[in-house]
């Protein structure tokens, strides 16, 4: 495996875990669900963009569109793990 496989294959398994967490924090007592949401929406859209990536075979060089999804999908995990913090 090449090394952008990896990243890309670890990418993927981040959000994968990002997400299942969400889900498990977002059943939790006097857990806010807005932070399991988040959480499961970020991790979902991490898991997404790696995968596209791999499907694609896009270069190890991102297109804009991929960097502002990747972005935003690491804005949503950091408000989930805040919000399940402070929740």
């Amino acid at each position: 495996m090449n090394r952008t496989t990896v990243h890309h294959l670890s990418m993927g398994v981040v959000g994968g875990c990002v997400a299942y967490n969400g889900y498990v924090v977002s059943g939790g007592d006097g857990v806010s669900g807005l932070a399991g949401l988040a959480a499961i929406a970020g991790g979902g859209a991490l898991l997404a963009t790696s995968g596209h990536t791999l499907v694609t075979g896009a270069s190890s060089e991102p297109d804009e569109s991929a960097v502002w999804l990747t972005a935003f999908a690491a804005l949503l995990s950091v408000a989930g793990t805040v919000l399940s913090v402070l929740g």
